[in-house]
């Protein structure tokens, strides 16, 4: 099935799928965080399990990993580490389809999380912090590779290397009023 997500201020993340190229239906509306939901994404690099999962980034901080029941989507597990809001996240996979996600959030951090065991969505432990990756929130964080950029409320464009197995992050470089 082809599925879309989508998140609100109203502290919720809605499935819907597409029934036709024309058509879509609500699937289900998830609850759990305890404030707005900033962003979603759904897991499109993991070759490790059959499970469908989705990340959201919450004003509460946290980030929350969601999964396909069968009948329904739950809430796997809650990921706490950020000191305030979480804007973004990616998924990515190591090289023999271990899951990654990589956040960043308004207390200048990018962060990397895996599941404690491979193919287990229920724990993810914190590998890495890359502490004052911008001078000021950091809204978006993309994965390409062995490279993590990210940008912030602070103008500035971040290159960092990223060992995608150990998870350990390094400055690659900076590009200061680049919007």
């Amino acid at each position: 099935a082809s599925l879309l997500a989508t998140c609100s201020r109203d502290k919720s993340v809605w499935l819907w799928e597409f029934v036709d190229d024309e058509a879509f239906e609500l699937l289900t509306v998830l609850h759990g965080h305890e404030g707005d939901v900033k962003t979603v994404d759904f897991d499109t690099c993991s070759s490790l399990s059959e499970d469908d999962l989705l990340v959201s980034c919450s004003y509460d901080d946290t980030l929350r990993v969601w999964g396909d029941d069968g009948d329904d989507w739950s809430c796997r597990s809650t990921l706490e580490g950020h000191a305030s809001t979480v804007w973004d996240a990616s998924f990515c996979a190591t090289s023999n389809g271990a899951r990654r996600i990589v956040s960043c959030g308004a207390d200048l951090s990018v962060r990397v999380w895996a599941e404690a065991a491979p193919g287990d969505a229920s724990k993810w432990v914190q590998l890495s912090v890359f502490e004052n990756a911008h001078n000021r929130p950091v809204y978006s964080c993309a994965v390409s590779g062995n490279r993590v950029a990210s940008c912030g409320a602070d103008d500035a464009l971040m290159l960092l290397s990223f060992d995608v197995e150990s998870g350990a992050l390094a400055k690659l470089g900076r590009v200061d009023a680049c919007h």
